[in-house]
């Protein structure tokens, strides 16, 4: 009768705990998510110190509306050409999400939302065991208010997948260090996969972590780790070794040649600024607050870990690792920095004179009341937007204008402010034309003009004739496609444009106001000007006939 007693107040505590962990799982999601589809695809600051916005959205929404649209599930592809640069983790479950829920822009995030509801409570989970309760109710409202994880919450962007990768492992190690049960192991050896096909190589950081953390506890690592890290790579094998079968050369190309040994050693263009600068900087910047806490308990966090204390010495080597990985990768982006947030802010929250007796909820009611104010204010990088950019992308309302014209003439958008959204528009054919005197856009991805993809103003002009041979390029690439053609066009001047418009009567054009006197003598037979109120204008082709598009509308 005893045991009966003992196992029914088990079950309902253990009934409780799932309760308790849902109910805050969704008040997370409700949170972080509060107005997911207001922003428009690119729309939002990926790093709002220099203003640059989260282009990389639209490359996984053209990529995720193929898939849900037409298919080709295994190899991904944007304006139809493969991308292979990343596994295609993010575009699987994202497309999953528009076939389930609709072709919506809320549709399209819900994914990356629901892996950051779910990370933020991990991360509760962890500082409460740790510590205590508000501890973790302290770790939460930090990260919740921080600029940088409410953004990549909110946008369809690999980085927060990776995250609660990197943050499911290190948990289910700290519970349990030698893995010693085999549900331990399994589970850190899936998500050890999930962080690899979301985010190639760095879904390997929680094994170096560990590594850290063993130099550091002076243990010896379990055979049961090692058995968890080879069947996490093997769950991750098969996509790779599709793609090396499939598409041998273009999967090397994109992963490995300009993935991660050019834009991880010799990027195309980069910050001039160190990479501790440019972190450290953007880190103040958006979240004062956190670097505050942080500085406060470095030192403590340094000591413990120093005393083989086995939490301490985890977030030291995952702070160290994710440092190091921003210091050896070259290519400088805010979004890399994701990775740091975490241990920065179970430190900040578990350690130092705050930590302590009934300081934890002093700290959580100030944070809460920090949240609101970064809620309020919306100028600042470290505000919080709720999918109010400020300003808003100009070119956001002119294009969705232009996509309802339904016009069957192919656009070319010159120098570009759209950030690659019209890519997700229903229109029949889109390229972009970049004024590059440098050559920054065929270094960016030199076999681009090998395989035709991009090329030169004067190429363009005769493009019917080279088609031919940019195809067998293409065949032999393994795609039997010309679709990604000349997608991109190189100009030298505003005179190559104007030879453009010249050139292609049928087309149309968006285009930057400083064009306009170029471009307006060689046009006025053929096209006719729409002026823009953001100073940009288009130039519509007076032969054109209403059409539809390739993909569906993304609401």
């Amino acid at each position: 009768m005893v045991k009966r007693t003992e196992s029914a107040t088990s079950a309902h505590r253990m009934a409780g705990c799932t309760l308790g962990g849902l109910a805050l799982f969704a008040v997370f999601a409700a949170l972080l998510g509060f107005g997911l589809e207001r922003s428009w695809v690119a729309e939002a600051f990926a790093d709002p110190v220099d203003a640059m916005r989260a282009q990389d959205e639209a490359v996984y929404a053209n990529s995720a509306l193929r898939m849900a649209s037409h298919g080709g599930w295994m190899t991904p592809k944007f304006m139809g050409r493969y991308v292979m640069n990343r596994p295609p983790l993010l575009v699987w479950i994202s497309a999953v999400s528009l076939k389930l829920c609709g072709f919506s822009r809320f549709a399209l995030r819900l994914p990356v939302l629901l892996a950051a509801a779910a990370a933020t409570l991990l991360l509760f989970f962890w500082a409460q065991e740790a510590h205590s309760l508000w501890n973790g109710v302290a770790c939460a409202l930090l990260l919740i208010a921080d600029p940088t994880w409410h953004t990549y919450s909110r946008i369809a962007n690999t980085d927060m997948l990776l995250d609660m990768s990197i943050i499911a492992a290190l948990l289910i190690f700290l519970r349990d260090p030698a893995l010693s049960r085999t549900r331990s192991m399994l589970i850190f050896a899936a998500v050890l996969a999930t962080g690899i096909m979301a985010k190639n190589v760095a879904g390997l950081l929680p094994l170096a972590t560990v590594a850290v953390f063993h130099l550091l506890t002076r243990r010896r690592p379990a055979f049961s780790l090692w058995k968890a890290a080879v069947l996490g790579v093997l769950l991750a094998a098969p996509w790779h070794l599709y793609q090396l079968l499939a598409h041998g050369r273009w999967f090397w190309t994109d992963y490995v040649k300009i993935q991660l040994l050019g834009f991880g050693f010799h990027p195309p263009g980069t910050s001039v600024e160190g990479p501790l600068r440019f972190y450290g900087k953007r880190l103040l910047l958006t979240d004062p607050v956190l670097c505050l806490l942080v500085l406060l308990a470095l030192p403590p966090v340094v000591r413990a870990a120093l005393r083989r204390k086995e939490e301490a010495a985890l977030l030291l080597g995952w702070m160290l690792v994710a440092t190091a990985s921003l210091v050896t990768f070259h290519y400088r982006n805010l979004p890399y920095m994701m990775q740091l947030i975490p241990p920065l802010a179970l430190a900040a929250t578990g350690y130092g004179s705050l930590s302590h007796g009934r300081r934890p909820q002093a700290m959580a009611a100030a944070l809460a009341a920090i949240y609101c104010a970064k809620v309020v204010f919306t100028g600042p990088a470290w505000a919080l937007t709720y999918g109010r950019p400020a300003p808003p992308l100009p070119a956001a309302e002119a294009l969705q204008y232009y996509s309802g014209l339904s016009r069957s003439n192919e656009l070319i958008a010159v120098n570009t402010d759209d950030e690659f959204s019209a890519t997700v528009l229903p229109l029949p054919s889109i390229r972009y034309c970049f004024i590059d005197t440098r050559g920054v856009v065929l270094r960016y991805a030199p076999h681009y003009g090998y395989l035709g993809i991009t090329v030169r103003a004067a190429q363009f002009n005769e493009i019917e004739k080279l088609l031919p041979e940019f195809r067998r390029r293409l065949r032999a690439w393994g795609l039997n496609s010309t679709e990604p053609v000349a997608t991109t066009i190189v100009a030298d001047s505003a005179a190559e444009v104007a030879g453009l418009v010249a050139a292609h009567p049928r087309t149309d054009f968006y285009l930057p106001g400083e064009l306009r006197s170029a471009v307006e003598p060689v046009s006025q037979a053929s096209h006719r000007l729409v002026p823009l109120a953001t100073g940009r204008f288009f130039l519509l082709a007076r032969d054109s006939s209403r059409a539809t598009g390739k993909l569906a509308r993304l609401e």
